[in-house]
């Protein structure tokens, strides 16, 4: 077996990373976007001692539990990995992976699903970039394991409203000329849009991370902007981050204005 050779995979299960499972003669392969009871016809792309990983051709058979993912993005961005699985055969595969992962003695319970799988995520924080040398901001997930940023408009695992409130950001700051941090250079000002949407009432706190330690006047310009839009945004706050590192959130926050803060409901405490 050689990296280029194309072979038929019979995919067993999923990997902690979300991959599929498959093997040729004993020797494990890992395949991206892969289902389990998927036969597919592959191409071997990286070959180590004991595993190896192998790309999707053409789906041959398909699983019971395959669907078509509802988000265009899907093979590219890496924030989510199986929209290409049934939701409800998504929780019996991850109670599988952790199964297979703590191998205990005693039993794991179902997981807790989120209705459809959708519009649920709470947390938002989408990497700023911009590309060559245009002044278009662009906001979205990585693809993954890597740093290319994939320009998202819509993603359907956030609440909807997210979607227009970045998009109204993107552009906004834009027209403020607020340029996009490039973590190359370290020059540039935006570094992250972070949203904090409440399931209890529907609000939410946007924080814009920036490279500098004070508030422009073109920041501020942007945080009013943002907060007179939508009627859900109950504030608007600066994290100051100016380290040459990947960290999200430096360690100093300030209201720009509006709350600092939404409310959460977690079992009967508000």
């Amino acid at each position: 077996m050689q990296v280029g050779d194309i072979v038929t995979l019979s995919i067993e299960k999923l990997n902690s990373e979300g991959d599929g499972i498959a093997r040729v003669d004993g020797f494990v392969l890992f395949v991206k976007n892969a289902c389990p009871e998927d036969v597919l016809e592959c191409e071997i792309t990286k070959l180590n001692k004991n595993y190896g990983f192998a790309k999707v051709l053409k789906i041959l058979t398909p699983s019971p539990f395959r669907v078509e993912p509802k988000c265009k993005l899907h093979k590219l961005c890496g924030a989510c990995n199986l929209q290409h699985i049934d939701y409800q055969a998504q929780l019996k595969f991850k109670k599988q992976i952790v199964e297979d992962t703590l191998k205990v003695d005693f039993p794991i319970n179902d997981v807790i699903g989120v209705g459809d799988g959708f519009n649920y995520r709470s947390k938002i924080q989408y990497p700023v970039a911009s590309k060559n040398k245009s002044t278009r901001i662009l906001a979205g997930y990585y693809q993954k394991a890597s740093h290319e940023l994939v320009n998202i408009k819509y993603c359907p695992i956030q609440p909807d409203e997210v979607n227009d409130i970045v998009e109204f950001i993107k552009d906004k700051a834009e027209l403020h000329r607020i340029t996009a941090y490039n973590e190359k250079s370290h020059k540039g000002l935006l570094r992250h849009i972070v949203v904090r949407h409440s399931v209890y009432s529907g609000k939410m706190l946007i924080v814009l991370v920036i490279n500098d330690n004070r508030v422009s006047s073109d920041v501020k310009d942007l945080a009013n902007d943002i907060y007179a839009e939508f009627e859900d945004v109950t504030g608007v706050s600066v994290n100051y981050n100016t380290a040459k590192s990947n960290v999200i959130l430096g360690d100093v926050s300030q209201s720009v204005i509006g709350k600092d803060y939404v409310e959460e409901k977690l079992a009967d405490v508000v």
